[in-house]
């Protein structure tokens, strides 16, 4: 077995399930690869031949109740899903886009978990925005 596939093998064991924000944050990483393509009507499709990628990217959408359908396609895994049905994403000119809402709400929540030193957040947020 190659590394990467034991890393994907490793990964699919991750048992936070119960944990909607970190799944959230795992569906972002999946939509942010190279794998995922917006056919028509805004449906995406993600594509991997790695059974365990496969496997753990429909444990995500089923425990963030979001109805996909699984195929196979040659040798690769295909799932597709409406993008309607992740409310923290956008489709525009047939991108993926992270919504502005979803952004902002985690921002605020950096906040509040820094509150004891907000100077510090502060300095951290004017710091980023001058990198751009």
């Amino acid at each position: 077995m190659s590394f990467s596939s034991e890393i994907k093998q490793e990964l699919s064991k991750i048992n936070n399930l119960n944990k909607k924000k970190e799944l959230k944050y795992e569906l972002l990483g999946y939509l942010i690869s190279n794998n995922p393509k917006v056919m028509a009507r805004n449906k995406i499709k993600y594509s991997t031949e790695n059974e365990y990628n496969i496997n753990r990217f429909s444990k995500i959408l089923t425990n963030l109740k979001i109805q996909y359908k699984i195929e196979m396609d040659g040798n690769l895994f295909v799932i597709t899903f409406k993008a309607k049905d992740i409310d923290f994403i956008e489709i525009k000119e047939n991108k993926i886009l992270i919504a502005d809402k979803f952004l902002n709400s985690n921002k605020l929540e950096n906040e509040n978990i820094n509150s004891k030193n907000p100077k510090k957040e502060e300095y951290k947020l004017k710091n980023e925005n001058r990198r751009r």
